[in-house]
């Protein structure tokens, strides 16, 4: 319903114009855009606190042990934002303080998705809130593990975790 909406308005052809115009007019269509938009920023809203609430309550704690117990490393300097990022959490296990310190160098390009910024940065102060800020280098993090572009020190190296094919014969199909 959005689309069509958003296309009855962006391209208002005669045929459009004849068909649409009349049955809903131009302002419902303009209303129904706006109130699907609102909407999806509250469904955003809801998802980011639900998040927030299951990670900082529970898997959070586990966070700091993982970082000393696992090394990851990175060959792409696309990705060393993300490795920063990881740094960064490290260097504040164990700290009360729910924003990073404003002279830190937080990175945020390549970390923190636009549409998770506003929940990110503070908008008094402009300091990175922790938690939120930690939600978004984890999903980052598995993004590049994905990719093999970070990968665990000791797992064999950049995404060498390869199949051996069995040889022809060796219970694999022909």
């Amino acid at each position: 319903m959005v689309k069509l909406a958003t296309a009855a308005l962006e391209l208002p052809e005669e045929i459009v114009r004849k068909a649409l115009y009349p049955v809903v007019g131009e302002r419902t269509l303009e209303d129904i855009i706006a109130e699907a938009k609102a909407n999806e920023k509250e469904l955003r809203t809801r998802v980011r606190t639900k998040l927030r609430g299951s990670y900082s309550h529970h898997y959070r704690r586990g966070l700091p042990k993982l970082l000393k117990a696992v090394r990851f490393r990175s060959s792409n300097d696309t990705f060393k934002p993300v490795m920063d990022a990881l740094d960064l959490l490290k260097r504040y296990d164990g700290s009360d303080a729910d924003f990073y310190a404003a002279a830190e160098a937080v990175p945020l390009e390549h970390v923190v998705p636009d549409d998770w910024r506003d929940a990110v940065l503070d908008p008094d102060s402009g300091l990175v809130e922790r938690i939120p800020y930690e939600l978004c280098v984890l999903v980052a993090l598995r993004k590049a593990i994905r990719r093999r572009e970070i990968w665990v020190e000791g797992g064999g190296g950049a995404g060498a975790v390869r199949l051996r094919q069995a040889p022809r014969g060796a219970g694999r199909p022909a």
